[in-house]
């Protein structure tokens, strides 16, 4: 039940609940948490996929809601101040993972000047190594794993 709670509070289910004292009466909000609430429950397959595609619509349908409370000149200012926080707060990871992705898409095509020359292992690679947590390969961090090295240091 746990992971239920953290999966419906993080995946929308914060801001489904700060919309809720000026959506409370429409069909579509309440829909979109019973969707939100009950997705998760549904498992086809192995993995998780079917929770992670199908929640797509509701939380796409929060979205709209959150941009007309935005928008909306009647909105109480009291209620504007938290989904601001929670936009701006859910911006972080986007932002994260766009700098990742130019640091290193640069990284690739652009080598350092003075990088040392890559030199082959002598054995042929019959395995190939596991990848790290996509935290941990973020430019910068403190990881010593080979997920963590650029193309010239292996």
């Amino acid at each position: 039940m746990d992971k239920f709670l953290a999966f419906f509070l993080l995946e929308g289910g914060v801001l489904w609940l700060v919309l809720a004292p000026s959506k409370y009466k429409d069909p579509h909000w309440i829909i979109t948490g019973i969707l939100l609430a009950l997705i998760p429950f549904i498992q086809l397959g192995s993995d998780r996929d079917f929770v992670m595609r199908a929640s797509i619509a509701p939380l796409f349908y929060l979205m709209l809601m959150t941009g007309e409370m935005i928008f909306d000149k009647s909105a109480p200012r009291r209620l504007l101040i938290p989904v601001y926080c929670l936009l701006i707060l859910g911006s972080l990871t986007p932002i994260y993972e766009i700098n990742r992705s130019i640091y290193r898409t640069y990284d690739y095509h652009f080598p350092a000047r003075f990088a040392p020359p890559v030199i082959s292992p002598p054995d042929p690679i019959t395995k190939l190594a596991q990848p790290g947590k996509p935290e941990e390969e973020h430019p910068g961090s403190h990881c010593r794993c080979p997920a963590n090295t650029s193309i010239h240091d292996r």
